[in-house]
């Protein structure tokens, strides 16, 4: 699946424009999606055809962890570094989408 994931967002998720709105994706599919992979530890993620859909899934997943996959601390540090302008304008778009991502926010 972590092949996948990484196919469809740099391939294809890197070039589609609000791929983590609020509203991206079908929530049909999603739910579907996540039943799936409760039920089996799979999904068809390449089968969903929608890259907007597996963002949806996999924003789903990460706000279901019973821990954020980064510690407040460490999340409040990354923010500083960001804030700080030190990195190029594009590292700090991608660092604050990890953020976001493993915040599950």
């Amino acid at each position: 699946m972590t092949a996948v994931l990484f196919v469809l967002f740099v391939d294809v998720g890197l070039k589609c424009g609000g791929l983590f709105r609020l509203s991206a994706g079908n929530p049909k599919l999603v739910e579907r999606l996540r039943v799936s992979f409760d039920r089996t530890g799979d999904a068809d993620l390449e089968g969903a055809g929608d890259v907007a859909t597996v963002a949806s899934l996999l924003k789903l997943w990460l706000r279901e962890l019973p821990e954020p996959v980064i510690a407040s601390p460490v999340a409040a540090e990354l923010l500083d570094v960001h804030e700080s302008k030190c990195l190029c304008i594009g590292c700090r778009i991608q660092l604050l989408f990890l953020i976001a991502m493993c915040q599950g926010s």
